[in-house]
């Protein structure tokens, strides 16, 4: 579809922006099959017709200087703020938890890709008893989960909720320290910057929105391996990194409005589209 747009566009002189969000080659044996061939036959024509090419992130830039695209821009993606603003629900009293408890939030779909499992293994390994974990979302490991947080007798450490409209998750952000996403692969990761927004530190694997976001300790940590004792360290050191300087929510929320706010971004958007329509 991508070709056939951007043909259509160039017969007409209609200046052709991609906004390319994947880095990484398909897996398994026919998507690479099929994605060998569409390199070879369609990628050139892709490549002739485009007028500019913005990428959420600079892992997807890099994917596409090796297939020799390069008038790219990196510009990342906003947080529609409005359904945060108004958030009412009173979580630690509906929940029943205790102010002196850190809450650890999950937040996605309970997919394999997502590794929600590795939540399981941190709340049957964690030793301190002032965290509980909060996982919100459905899929396809939702009921195994459940089964394993009541055969473990997890249900003090953790709980389930499976399903929040944005307009609540506000209210659950602000009571949170700590996001988790353990996630193989993420084209941005949006829970990231809604936790940045809110003020509450993440700890993800490496991805390609969590490279870009998470710039230094401040605002969370990348472990790289899915080994339990690591992201136990992490979640330990993030704790202890907040309690010592309680002004790490409002240093993540300001570099939110610094890098990550929409006021920000569709400037530069501007930018880019105002360039290919009135090139110099």
């Amino acid at each position: 579809m991508s070709v056939l747009i951007s043909r259509w566009a160039k017969k007409r002189s209609i200046p052709c922006i991609l906004f390319q969000g994947m880095y990484k080659n398909y897996q398994g044996y026919i998507k690479k099959s099929l994605q060998i061939l569409y390199d070879i036959i369609f990628l050139p024509i892709l490549r002739s017709n485009l007028t500019h090419v913005i990428c959420k992130t600079k892992a997807a830039e890099i994917y596409l200087h090796q297939k020799k695209i390069y008038n790219t821009n990196v510009i990342g993606v906003g947080i529609n703020e409005e359904p945060f603003s108004n958030h009412q629900t009173d979580w630690r009293s509906k929940l029943n938890i205790p102010k002196e408890k850190k809450i650890v939030i999950y937040i996605g779909i309970l997919e394999e890709r997502r590794n929600p499992l590795l939540i399981i293994e941190i709340a049957k390994s964690i030793l301190r008893n002032d965290v509980i974990f909060i996982i919100v979302g459905n899929g396809p490991l939702y009921n195994q989960m459940k089964s394993q947080v009541i055969s473990h007798c997890l249900q003090e450490k953790i709980v389930q909720i499976k399903s929040l409209p944005q307009s609540e998750l506000g209210g659950l952000y602000n009571e949170a320290s700590i996001l988790l996403l353990p996630s193989n692969y993420e084209i941005f990761g949006m829970v990231l910057l809604e936790s940045m927004y809110h003020g509450v530190s993440c700890i993800t694997s490496p991805n390609a929105g969590s490279n870009d976001i998470i710039t230094d300790e401040t605002h969370g940590i990348i472990v790289d391996n899915f080994v339990i004792e690591e992201w136990l360290i992490a979640i330990d050191k993030v704790l202890y990194m907040r309690k010592s300087n309680p002004d790490i929510p409002e240093i993540l929320q300001t570099k939110f409005n610094q890098s990550w706010s929409w006021e920000v971004l569709a400037k530069q958007y501007d930018t880019i589209y105002s360039t290919a329509i009135n090139p110099t």
